[in-house]
């Protein structure tokens, strides 16, 4: 009696989509495994949430806060959970735990508000590989601090990570991407970096080092806001030489201080997209609207920095010394060629001066200590 009621109880976990129960629109999967996608229906409890779930889809919610363990439970078979467009702020760092999700791969946060404080963002999931970030911060403040929550969550797996669409105008920090993924002793296992349409305006030598990112395959920094790339990170660039990077959307300024990028995607095969870089309209007129690779960048480049101010502040100041160096030294050895020239005359009249002024004190009968009144007189002493 006891096996027939057993056998009466539903079983979650071999659940299909036909026999399932619940508001979210479910798909079958191969090996009995379910897609359900739950857009704009909160979050589903645990009851409707069958084990053998492997695809989750939670879309177009106001959803400000994940708990830790927001789904209530363990999802042992989850490999893909989708998250965007659900206004979400703070995310407990216990929120995305191993425990939960012993099996996720793919984690997608896009299009959210999230504000970081610096702690971790997941907690321990050794088998994620993707990471979705598109336009997922509050603002470009909480956006920098991207770095700092991943080199705390120990991702021994992750692989691709996707920032897109997210405000970093004011450049990426170099410790963004050296954060211990994969915990003490081991190698980062990073393949692609997305950082399309991020406002990027400048980027920071080391921010892409070889010893951080050993595997990385791809790199995209297309549609951003770059006008030059400064010597120091092409040198960065050159020691990933199997590396597929794309700069292609940005505005560059081809003038002298684009000679070490130009020189290095002339000579490189895996700059992608390359032959369509151009010229912005703050190029000298003699290289705007061109293709950079039909630039000679020595003739075309090297020697175009007459019309603009120094890279550096301190170099305006060192150039305006020299001047004024040089300007009195002029000055100094005109004034010497001139008293040189002039040595006869000058001579003369010291010597008329002086000689009037013999005269006249000739003519009082000489001067004496006698004759100054601002002398006091010395008083007589008794003897």
């Amino acid at each position: 009696m006891l096996l027939l009621l057993l056998f009466a109880i539903p079983v979650v976990s071999g659940l299909n989509c036909t026999t399932l129960a619940s508001s979210c629109d479910c798909t079958d999967l191969q090996n009995n495994l379910l897609k359900l996608v739950c857009n704009g229906k909160g979050i589903p409890d645990k009851e409707s949430l069958p084990d053998n779930t492997a695809e989750l889809h939670i879309s177009g919610n106001n959803i400000e806060n994940l708990t830790a363990n927001f789904l209530n439970k363990e999802m042992l078979q989850l490999t893909v959970l989708n998250l965007t467009n659900n206004e979400i702020k703070d995310v407990n760092e216990s929120a995305f735990i191993h425990t939960d999700f012993k099996v996720l791969e793919v984690l997608i946060l896009d299009n959210n508000k999230l504000v970081l404080n610096g702690s971790r963002l997941i907690k321990g999931l050794s088998t994620l590989k993707t990471l979705s970030m598109r336009n997922a911060f509050y603002n470009g403040t909480y956006a920098s601090l991207v770095g700092r929550a991943l080199r705390k969550s120990h991702t021994t797996s992750l692989e691709n990570i996707i920032l897109d669409n997210n405000d970093f105008s004011g450049g990426l920090l170099p410790t963004t991407f050296n954060f211990s993924l994969t915990g003490k002793g081991s190698k980062p296992n990073i393949k692609n970096i997305s950082l399309r349409s991020t406002s990027l305006e400048i980027l920071f030598p080391g921010t892409f080092n070889k010893t951080h990112l050993p595997g990385l395959i791809k790199l995209s920094l297309s549609e951003n806001n770059l006008q030059n790339v400064e010597k120091d990170v092409v040198n960065d660039f050159k020691h990933f030489p199997n590396t597929t990077i794309d700069f292609s959307g940005n505005p560059f300024t081809c003038n002298c201080r684009l000679y070490n990028f130009a020189t290095w995607i002339n000579e490189s095969s895996f700059v992608s997209n390359r032959e369509n870089y151009t010229c912005s309209d703050e190029s000298p007129k003699r290289n705007s609207g061109r293709k950079l690779l039909e630039l000679d960048p020595i003739n075309d480049l090297r020697d175009l920095c007459y019309d603009i101010e120094p890279e550096n502040p301190n170099e305006t100041l060192y150039a305006s010394y020299i001047a004024l160096c040089v300007v009195f030294g002029i000055v100094a050895i005109l004034a010497m060629v001139i008293l040189f020239l002039r040595r006869g005359e000058i001579k003369g009249y010291f010597m008329r001066m002086f000689n009037v002024a013999h005269e006249t004190l000739s003519d009082k009968g000489g001067y004496t200590d006698m004759d100054n009144p601002y002398i006091p007189e010395t008083p007589a002493v008794d003897v």
